[in-house]
């Protein structure tokens, strides 16, 4: 398929573009004494938070508690806010309202290296590869061992 000279140079200003507006977000504060929690409960304290001022809320006075060591589904209509929810607690932005916490400790206290430790975050696509469970657990780690394997499946929940 032919292109033109001038839809090439149009697509790279356009990237190039994005690329600025993207350079150009501030990175969020990071705590300068973090705190490990010592269990692992999330909790959503009366969070609000909108995309851009001037939107209307994606979450608006949201409380909800995730127990440790339970399973969560988040589940409702498109634009409900489960993505936002989701992104909130991986702190890809602050609630301008609210506390988000893990184990009663504000995840804005939490190093990004802590907080991505103390999150995993299942996609609703779930894939397997074409082969054996053990297989399909060793992507992650290919070297691990078969007991490595066995102790680690249950933690996710495999049985």
């Amino acid at each position: 398929m032919f292109i033109s000279y001038t839809s090439v140079v149009e697509l790279i200003a356009s990237a190039l573009q994005r690329i600025e507006q993207f350079m150009a977000i501030a990175p969020l504060p990071v705590a300068e004494q973090s705190e490990m929690p010592e269990r692992y409960d999330i909790r959503f304290d009366n969070v609000s938070y909108r995309y851009e001022e001037g939107d209307g809320y994606a979450l608006n006075h949201v409380s909800l508690t995730f127990p440790a060591a339970s399973m969560s589904a988040l589940v409702g209509a498109s634009g409900a806010g489960k993505t936002t929810v989701t992104k909130l607690l991986m702190r890809y932005a602050d609630p301008q309202q609210g506390q988000i916490s893990i184990g009663g400790v504000d995840i804005r206290r939490l190093t990004p290296e802590q907080l991505n430790s103390l999150i995993s975050v299942v996609f609703q696509d779930v894939w397997l590869f074409d082969d054996t469970l053990l297989a399909n657990i060793r992507i992650a780690r290919p070297q691990a061992t078969r007991q490595e394997v066995e102790e680690a499946a249950p933690r996710g929940a495999v049985p």
